[in-house]
């Protein structure tokens, strides 16, 4: 499978680039390994190794770190309503456009 500028390892153990050098910074062997277990656990229709609620909650707060670099100034959140609290303008930047949807075949 072709995953932009590399390919899944049949073995694996990771990805490799389309050359098939396999000489990756240490850091990256991790995002492999997690990714070729994504994409088998889609393809089996089985949970991932890495729940996906612990992606999104990490991926929120790069955007929310993000949204306070762009504002310079602190920011407060609100977990349950999923809002920046009386900042309207951040509240902006959290909810941007959304992307139509997307299906990926097994």
């Amino acid at each position: 499978m072709t995953l932009g500028h590399a390919t899944e390892c049949p073995d694996r153990t990771g990805i490799v680039g389309k050359d098939g050098d396999r000489s990756h910074p240490k850091a990256c062997v991790v995002l492999r390994r997690c990714l070729c277990d994504f994409i088998d656990a889609m393809r089996k229709k089985q949970l991932p190794i890495s729940p996906i609620a612990a992606a999104v909650r990490a991926e929120a707060t790069c955007q929310q770190s993000d949204i306070a670099i762009r504002l310079r100034g602190k920011l407060r959140w609100d977990s349950n309503a999923e809002r920046f609290i009386n900042d309207e303008q951040a509240n902006r930047l959290w909810s941007g456009p959304i992307r139509g949807s997307w299906s990926y075949a097994i």
